[in-house]
């Protein structure tokens, strides 16, 4: 771990001329990224594998024509190396909006949290797809993506799987493959990964901020719900007061997207273990507990 820190330091002074910090923060824990923080106020980013460089290319120009379109703040990128491999953003004010932290706010900074999500959610789904095509923004493909699931949900996680929590999973792939089929009509730019990770709250300003777009892409805007069911089903249905492009089965969409999540992080953690087993295995456990809760196993 050290190594791949020294190695990604180095980087950053080679192309960048920054030769002195106080602090340096290494962070390997994500899928896609490596990271490293500044003296807690530059963020850089590297990417892992050969396609996120590509697409880290296109989040920053894409993030660039969404920071005069978005009222929340989003990371706006100052540093970029001569190839575009990495990259770098000051950071943004706030802490991560935990499901603990939520629950400490005052009625009143609920209600204006729920909004600022409302209003990120309005914008962000507002815009016509085809002039947002030139960012490259992948677009889902429902079919084969639940597919894909099924596939490796059998493959990589029923030999860990008792009988019972086979046929939950069953069961469920199932109920979520009868609601992908109509989903397309729903389809909108979305963020694709908003939880509580990627969510910050500044106390003193009372705003939000909304980080990592490295998932964004082209699909269902209920997915955009999902993350939020963390914080409840009330916090949910209070956002979708507040929402333009509701339908009848959005809310019931977010939430099977919501008990979606823990296979896609039990899944991709077992193909973590090809270059970092230790945290893969932290991650699968995380991912396993969370499904056990979440179906009440």
């Amino acid at each position: 771990m050290q190594k791949r820190k020294d190695e990604l330091l180095k980087k950053i002074q080679e192309e960048f001329n920054i030769s002195k910090w106080k602090t340096a923060q290494y962070i390997s824990k994500g899928y896609d990224h490596d990271v490293i923080i500044l003296d807690k106020k530059m963020i850089f980013r590297f990417p892992k594998k050969g396609d996120s460089i590509e697409m880290l290319k296109d989040e920053i120009t894409l993030l660039q024509f969404l920071s005069s379109h978005i009222d929340a703040q989003i990371p706006h990128y100052t540093h970029v190396s001569k190839d575009k491999s990495f990259a770098a953003y000051p950071i943004l004010l706030g802490r991560e909006m935990r499901k603990y932290r939520y629950q400490t706010l005052s009625k009143k900074d609920k209600l204006s949290f729920a909004k600022q999500v409302a209003q990120f959610l309005n914008q962000l789904h507002g815009f016509d797809i085809k002039k947002i095509k030139k960012f490259h923004v992948h677009r889902q493909s429902p079919q084969k993506n639940i597919k894909n699931l099924q596939n490796n949900v059998k493959k990589y996680l029923f030999p860990h799987f008792d009988k019972k929590e086979q046929i939950c999973a069953q069961k469920f792939l199932q109920d979520l493959q009868s609601v992908v089929k109509e989903s397309e009509k729903y389809f909108s730019l979305i963020h694709s990964d908003l939880s509580e990770d990627h969510i910050l709250w500044d106390e003193k300003k009372k705003k939000i901020s909304i980080l990592d777009f490295s998932d964004r892409e082209i699909g269902d805007r209920a997915g955009d719900f999902a993350g939020l069911f963390v914080y409840g089903p009330k916090f949910v249905k209070e956002v979708l007061s507040q929402y333009h492009f509701s339908d009848d089965t959005l809310f019931e969409r977010a939430k099977l997207y919501f008990y979606r999540c823990t296979f896609f992080i039990m899944v991709d953690a077992y193909k973590m273990k090809r270059w970092d087993k230790r945290l893969a295995d932290i991650i699968f456990q995380s991912g396993y507990k969370m499904f056990l809760q979440r179906f009440k196993l």
